[in-house]
């Protein structure tokens, strides 16, 4: 889901708060890093289905790679920005 110009929310699995978010804000190459709450060398505080978790130190470097879908029609697309989807 798109949360704004350059923040991701991606989910791996249903449920409330079940998501990771990226952001492109402080990359300067445009790539979409983990955010955390809060970092402390190089682990990342987030909260992940309202608990929260630590990632492995060295995260703050890791960066979301994903295909992009081409849309059959401007219908589509439409749908897509309206639901946030």
């Amino acid at each position: 889901m798109v949360a704004d110009n350059k923040t991701l929310k991606v989910a791996f699995e249903e449920g409330a708060e079940k998501s990771l978010v990226f952001s492109s804000e402080n990359n300067r190459n445009g790539y979409y890093s983990l955010r955390a709450l809060k970092w402390n060398n190089d682990k990342g505080e987030v909260n992940y289905g309202g608990q929260t978790f630590y990632s492995n130190q060295g995260s703050g470097q890791c960066v979301l790679m994903f295909k992009m879908k081409a849309f059959a029609n401007s219908a589509s697309t439409k749908k897509l920005r309206r639901d946030g989807k």
